[in-house]
């Protein structure tokens, strides 16, 4: 067989957060793609900062950042990691106002950047400081059908790779009519018009040029619960308090945020964040396997039963995602399982650190993915929980669980052959 290309991820050690990146890289060594999913923590600021250091002392650009969900924990590193490095596409869910408000209140670490972020996400990343090229904005706004680009011509994969650069092919999408003007009621005056932007709905999938590599996107459709709604009818009346009928004044007035942290406290004082991005990558390459050792060089001994799976080359990022009840594990399954992308997953992100409310217990189906990895942060009481580790101890090989925190990386690689 002649070798088409490699890709090598990681899981870096920045503790109770998560820095997921990599690169997908063609014979030719100029034809590298690099991908970023979240970059934050809430363990010592040394662990993620370290973590960058290490990515730019070997990327010198980023194809692709995906920010899961805005809690500070898989944010809060993004003005490092972009500080001197251009990116060509940021993608990101979309959050109202009022969301960004209840994680701005919820926030006790005064972290000006975050405030800056939440206060208008897209705008933070166009800043002159950073060299962004594209945002695109996900949404979904109701659910309904879950048919995975059912439009689109299957194609085969390109096995010829010494043409143009790595690249998206980013020409079949506009932007959601629909979706683009609730962005812009929610959004009011401060909507960011900027053809820099895009504003896409679920269903997403996006792949290379080439054909060899896909992406496909997940995001439950929440809708808004009676916290919430109590929560903005708070608002609604500190804001009438100010004489303002604009909820950003609530970002910018530094005095006002004792009482947006009450009016939180008083309806929600809970999680306000459900959404969150659930991202498959891998290849469409028939002849591909996965290893998560790094010294393996295709050696097909014992211990390679462990490591390595000839089949199964996918990776299921799910960020803080809730798959606990029916209700939320169900699409999503038959999202991804409705064209075998399950099947296909070499290894999963165990949503939300191992929460017992993000996580439905075994059997589930998910049970037959070979590897499943952990981020959390040493000594953290609620993360991973003992009802979720205990079930994954019960029903699945320990050898199987990767554990990502301050001192421990998780590494794999795939290869394609033709």
């Amino acid at each position: 067989m002649n070798f088409l290309l490699s890709a090598h991820f990681k899981f870096y050690p920045v503790g109770q957060g998560c820095f997921y990146a990599g690169e997908i890289l063609a014979p030719s060594n100029d034809k590298k793609f690099t991908i970023v999913f979240d970059c934050g923590t809430l363990s010592g600021r040394t662990y993620l900062q370290n973590s960058i250091q290490k990515f730019k002392q070997k990327y010198t650009k980023i194809d692709l950042l995906v920010i899961s969900h805005f809690d500070e924990d898989h944010v809060n590193g993004v003005n490092d990691l972009l500080d001197g490095i251009s990116c060509e596409t940021v993608l990101i869910p979309y959050y109202t106002p009022l969301s960004r408000l209840g994680l701005f209140a919820d926030n006790s670490s005064n972290n000006p950047d975050y405030d800056l972020f939440l206060r208008n996400p897209t705008s933070y990343f166009l800043q002159e400081k950073f060299k962004v090229s594209k945002v695109i904005v996900i949404g979904n706004n109701n659910e309904g059908s879950i048919e995975l680009n059912s439009n689109e011509k299957p194609t085969k994969p390109d096995n010829d790779l010494t043409g143009e650069k790595i690249e998206f092919d980013f020409d079949k999408f506009e932007n959601d009519s629909g979706f683009l003007k609730y962005v812009q009621e929610q959004e009011g005056n401060n909507f960011n018009n900027n053809d820099k932007i895009n504003y896409l709905s679920f269903p997403l999938k996006i792949s290379f040029k080439q054909k060899f590599w896909e992406f496909v996107f997940y995001l439950k459709y929440f809708k808004e619960n009676a916290k919430i709604l109590n929560f903005k009818t708070a608002i609604d009346n500190l804001l009438i308090s100010i004489k303002s009928n604009n909820i950003q004044d609530l970002f910018d007035n530094i005095s006002l945020r004792a009482s947006v942290r009450k009016a939180y406290k008083d309806t929600i004082n809970g999680n306000v964040n459900y959404s969150s991005i659930v991202l498959y990558h891998g290849p469409t390459i028939v002849n591909s396997w996965a290893c998560t050792c790094e010294n393996c060089d295709n050696c097909f001994d014992d211990l390679c039963n462990y490591c390595c799976d000839y089949k199964k080359t996918g990776t299921l990022l799910t960020g803080d995602s809730f798959l606990k009840i029916p209700a939320d594990f169900d699409p999503f399954f038959d999202y991804y399982g409705r064209q075998d992308y399950i099947k296909k997953c070499f290894l999963l992100q165990v949503p939300h650190h191992g929460s017992k409310n993000n996580w439905k217990i075994f059997p589930n189906g998910l049970e037959y993915i070979p590897f499943f990895v952990f981020n959390h942060g040493i000594g953290r009481v609620k993360h991973p929980s003992r009802e979720v580790l205990d079930d994954f101890i019960h029903n699945i090989n320990v050898r199987r669980l990767k554990f990502n925190n301050e001192g421990q990386k998780v590494s794999y690689f795939i290869n394609c052959y033709q």
